[in-house]
């Protein structure tokens, strides 16, 4: 994970830094401190207002905001009651300086205390982070305290007060842009990536799974044939389509594997007749005796090809 990381930070500098990305499909997942809490902010559908785009964020309050990023390292709100854009997260400031904020219930008012900070979260090292403080929140008990942003992913850490006292909630797991995925240290998790056929080049479908044990024991996968994975593709009204294993013998043998930290499947397929501009959805699972144990699914795009006539 780490080094996943520190690619994109290689990259950093050819882009705008975004302290907040809203990009559709964006998501940051937060562990609590307390009660077993967690939340999860999401970028979702997208809306014209004004001739701009902005994005369904839901998750940063209890109330759903419209967004996008002006390009400047700033965050602003379209308010569909007024209908006119504000100020959301001024992120773009420098240390000490304050602004305004609309983050009901509670905060009115926000500074930015820190710049350039390095943090340590359970799905990360980020060396370049803006700290906001909420000064004199409107209620006793609740409200935001302290948020981090780090450059390129998005919120890392929020504190927040509460009637028991501070919470504090810690990035877990994030997806940007559709390139940068953060998981926990020490988190088992099971995925799929799938690099569709206009990417790469021949027409061909080639997918990626990966299964990541942080525990401390093994996690033994037992089979029954040669065949340790397989794939369903479905249309964008959720039909299947094509099953990988459909087209394909597998040796008759009985196998367990084990893994102790990470292992990874890949192959690469077309699909019979191939596959028409639009919507996708792909699931891969491992073929365990214990029947769907590990299944990821993921969505892909298959665009329009513009012939010569066309681009002329």
């Amino acid at each position: 994970m780490k080094l996943t990381y520190a690619f994109w930070a290689l990259l950093a500098p050819l882009y705008a830094q975004e302290y907040f990305p809203i990009q559709p499909g964006n998501e940051w997942v937060f562990r609590g401190s307390r009660f077993e809490q967690t939340r999860v902010i999401s970028v979702g559908e997208s809306a014209t207002f004004d001739g701009q785009t902005y994005y369904a964020v839901t998750g940063v309050t209890p109330e759903r905001h419209w967004l996008r990023n002006p390009g400047d390292g700033s965050v602003v709100e379209y308010d569909t009651n007024t209908m006119t854009a504000r100020p959301f997260l001024s992120l773009q400031y420098g240390e000490g300086q304050s602004f305004p904020v609309q983050l009901p219930p509670c905060n009115q008012q926000a500074v930015i205390a820190t710049k350039g900070r390095g943090l340590v979260t359970p799905a990360g090292d980020f060396a370049n982070t803006v700290e906001v403080r909420y000064p004199n929140p409107s209620c006793a008990d609740a409200g935001i305290e302290q948020e981090f942003f780090a450059a390129n992913v998005g919120p890392v850490k929020r504190v927040e007060t509460s009637f028991a006292g501070p919470v504090t909630y810690e990035l877990a797991y994030a997806k940007v842009g559709g390139v940068l995925t953060l998981t926990s240290k020490s988190e088992s998790s099971f995925g799929i990536g799938v690099v569709p056929p206009a990417a790469t080049g021949d027409g061909a479908l080639f997918v990626r799974l990966t299964l990541k044990n942080a525990g401390p024991e093994p996690v033994i996968l037992n089979y029954r044939s040669g065949q340790e994975y397989d794939f369903r593709v479905r249309n964008a009204a959720g039909e299947v389509i094509y099953v990988w294993s459909s087209t394909r013998l597998f040796p008759a043998v009985i196998q367990t594997i084990r893994v102790e930290k990470e292992k990874t499947w890949a192959t690469s397929f077309t699909v019979p007749g191939g596959l028409r501009p639009g919507k996708y959805s792909i699931e891969g699972y491992l073929t365990t005796v214990e029947p769907q144990n590990f299944v990821a699914r993921t969505e892909f795009q298959v665009p329009e090809v513009s012939t010569a006539a066309e681009k002329e």
